[in-house]
C-alpha cells in the first residue's frame, strides 16, 4: 500500500536556500587533500626506514614532517 512522503525532503529544501556553514576554498582544499598524500608519503617512508635504515630516508622523512 502506497503512503505520502508527509516531510519535506532535506534536499529539495537545501537546493533553493544558500547553505548557512562557512565552505573552504578551492586552495584551501587542495592544501588539505595535500596535507593527506604528504601524510601517506611520510607514513611509508617510515615504514622504509624500519625496513631498511638509511640516512637518505631519514633526511626524506624529516622534510616531509616539514611540509605536512
Amino acid at each position: 500500500m502506497y503512503e505520502p512522503i508527509r516531510t519535506k525532503s532535506v534536499h529539495s529544501t537545501m537546493a533553493g536556500t544558500p547553505a548557512d556553514f562557512p565552505h573552504r576554498t578551492r586552495e584551501e582544499e587542495l592544501d588539505i587533500q595535500l596535507a593527506g598524500h604528504l601524510a601517506a608519503l611520510l607514513a611509508v617512508t617510515d615504514e622504509l626506514r624500519a625496513l631498511t635504515p638509511s640516512t637518505d630516508l631519514d633526511a626524506a622523512a624529516t622534510r616531509l614532517a616539514v611540509l605536512v
